[in-house]
């Protein structure tokens, strides 16, 4: 065989990146090695750096099949540092192995077989056999390990898969997994169960989230966001065949507290039926209302006789009595105008909050500069480390550590600063806008969305708003509202219960 001169392609893989132990250095020195002790030219070879046995769906084993397909003629030999770099599986790597000479007379060797080895004896396939059997069975152990350790994780309240939109995965001192929560995601988090607790349906929560930066797509991925236990400090852990499912309090951070999860599931569970995605016609007071029996609003357009639809509100549950629309947008209106604030009114507020905010800010100055002062003694306390560190006055020791510490409350400083900075920019045009909002609830409420529709509703009317018929009812009104509310006014429109 060295008399000969033959062709060859290299193939090495690790299924970790940077991995130590049987490293694709290694892999590709013990191949190259090969092809020089048996006169071969190596013409290509190809690495897959952490790429799993388990599949044959790796970029550089598609980009070898592709070129021994282009050079089946040059190339006699696929050299490997072991058989198991195919795939540890037994009946996988036994086809791929035999799938080259089949298909293109490309013989595969192992650095520990001869050149001049016929593979395709029967000595030969029980020996390779053995050595995948062995392999496969070295997957099994790592797989049985692998699921011991994420159970024991779980078990210490660790969460070990992908984090869950509102968390990232980190590593905590002692590079052990840990979640740390995105504060811009998790207050969407808080908005899809605060949303869909006060009745939201799931295409208008959706909406608002996606505005807000909420990332995941699909039809289900509210829902989805809803069923997620770790958002309230918890850890699932499926049943197994000795033990049911259990619940174990994570070490992460909670975004949400296990009551409003659970309030979520119930919501969930009485669900028959996926709320619509879109509804098909505007009907501005559909799911706001209920009747005093407790059973929702509906509301829906008919046909009239002269080819006009219009628009009727009714109880869900039956449709005996019909609520002509037109009639309830009118008497709503005229409540949330009547509510509303004058400018006279909102003038008063709108003093005593800037007389409010330049204390607010006087004070955060005060702090801020606080913050400033602490932050340039610790820089000081560092300079005058480094140069007792210089002239042998500390040892290296004693400087880290001091260092180490000096480092751990500077950081503490800058992060308070940073908090203090943010909140100085509360500004008299966010207020003013309010303001317009307050002084035309009505106009307000015709022009906004869906998703703006129900939490104005919720603010207003906290404990919901029913109608039976003939006058609007509620148990609360909001405090700041509730001074414009008179029986005079309102004896044929809303009456409080």
């Amino acid at each position: 065989m060295k008399n000969s001169h033959h062709f060859a392609i290299g193939y090495a893989r690790i299924s970790i990146k940077d991995q130590s132990s049987y490293s694709l250095l290694y892999q590709e020195y013990a191949i190259k090695r090969y092809c020089e002790q048996n006169n071969l030219t190596l013409v290509a070879f190809f690495r897959d750096d952490g790429e799993s046995s388990d599949t044959f769906n790796r970029p550089n084993w598609k980009a070898l099949e592709e070129f021994i397909q282009k050079h089946k003629d040059l190339v006699q030999f696929l050299v490997v540092a072991e058989l198991d770099r195919f795939s540890r599986d037994l009946i996988k790597a036994s086809q791929k192995i035999d799938e080259p000479y089949q298909k293109y007379k490309v013989r595969v060797v192992a650095v520990s077989e001869s050149i001049s080895q016929d593979t395709s004896s029967s000595s030969s396939f029980l020996v390779r056999g053995i050595k995948l059997l062995v392999a496969n069975n070295e997957l099994i152990l790592i797989r049985s390990r692998t699921a011991n350790a994420i159970l024991q994780a779980k078990e210490s309240g660790r969460f070990t898969h992908h984090a869950p939109f509102g968390y990232r995965n980190k590593k905590d001192r002692s590079g052990l997994p840990i979640l740390e929560v995105v504060a811009k995601e998790a207050e969407i988090v808080r908005l899809i169960f605060q949303q869909y607790i006060a009745g939201v349906p799931f295409f208008l929560i959706y909406e608002e989230a996606r505005n807000q930066g909420f990332n995941r797509t699909g039809h289900n991925s509210i829902q989805h966001v809803l069923e997620i236990i770790v958002y309230a400090g918890f850890i699932r852990i499926s049943k197994s065949a000795s033990q049911p499912e259990r619940l174990i309090k994570g070490v992460h951070q909670s975004i949400i507290s296990l009551s409003m999860f659970n309030s979520a599931q119930d919501l969930l569970k009485r669900r028959h039926k996926p709320i619509a995605s879109k509804h098909k016609q505007i009907i501005p007071l559909r799911g706001l209302l209920r009747c005093p029996c407790g059973a929702a609003i509906s509301g829906s357009y008919s046909g009239g006789r002269n080819r006009r639809t219009y628009l009727y509100y009714f109880r869900s549950k039956e449709r005996t009595y019909n609520f002509p629309g037109d009639t309830l947008h009118l008497m709503f209106n005229k409540i949330l105008k009547q509510l509303s604030f004058t400018p006279a009114d909102f003038d008063l507020i709108r003093n005593k909050v800037v007389t409010w905010l330049r204390e607010y800010r006087k004070n955060q100055s005060t702090q801020i500069k606080m913050c400033v002062d602490r932050i340039k003694a610790i820089n000081q306390k560092i300079s005058y480390l480094q140069i007792a560190l210089v002239n042998g006055v500390i040892s290296t020791s004693i400087y880290n550590r001091a260092y180490a510490d000096c480092g751990l409350d500077k950081a503490h400083w800058e992060a308070v600063t940073n908090i203090l900075m943010k909140e100085q920019y509360l500004k008299v045009e966010t207020l003013n806008r309010a303001g317009e909002m307050m002084m035309g609830l009505n106009e307000f409420f015709a022009t906004c969305g869906e998703a703006e529709k129900f939490k104005l509703m919720k603010l207003i009317f906290p404990e919901s708003l029913e109608f039976d018929g003939k006058l609007f009812l509620t148990s609360a009104i909001h405090p700041a509202l509730a001074v414009n509310y008179r029986k005079d006014l309102f004896q044929d429109l809303l009456t409080l219960k």
